[in-house]
């Protein structure tokens, strides 16, 4: 006799278990996907953001993060790290509205810094996908070189 209500136990849970997973399912669904995140080193400081602006499936998805910044020394090096699709569309960064790399397609990059001081927005942009000219995310970071 107990056989019957084993399985009817079994089955009991089960069928709790649909509605659960069919929630999450639907709750997951309308949440936004985040965007590749880029992180700069400089020493021994880190920081990292999301995009400003990214195109995903043909929508510009647009956020204002708290733009981080970081210091480095003159003719020092800071250390770029961008997600694998990033890289694979290749990216560039530009410094004061001025491209400053040839399109880049690694994951990590190093970008010397001149022996130069002063402040700077540090933006970089994952090329454009064929047949547009606008890129297709962009990360923004403020720099500050000093010794």
């Amino acid at each position: 006799m107990s056989l019957p209500r084993v399985v009817t136990r079994h089955r009991a849970r089960r069928l709790a278990v649909v509605p659960v997973v069919g929630v999450a399912v639907v709750a997951l669904a309308g949440c936004d996907r985040p965007t590749p995140s880029v992180s700069l080193q400089a020493g021994r400081t880190y920081v990292t953001t999301s995009a400003t602006n990214y195109l995903r499936g043909g929508t510009v998805t647009r956020h204002a993060p708290p733009v981080p910044r970081i210091a480095v020394v003159p003719g020092g090096v800071i250390s770029v790290d961008v997600a694998s699709s990033v890289a694979s569309r290749g990216y560039y960064l530009s410094v004061g509205g001025q491209r400053i790399t040839d399109t880049i397609t690694k994951d990590h990059y190093r970008l010397e810094v001149g022996n130069t001081n002063g402040q700077a927005q540090l933006v970089l942009f994952q090329a454009p996908r064929s047949g547009s000219t606008d890129a297709s995310g962009s990360w923004v970071f403020n720099l500050t070189v000093a010794p």
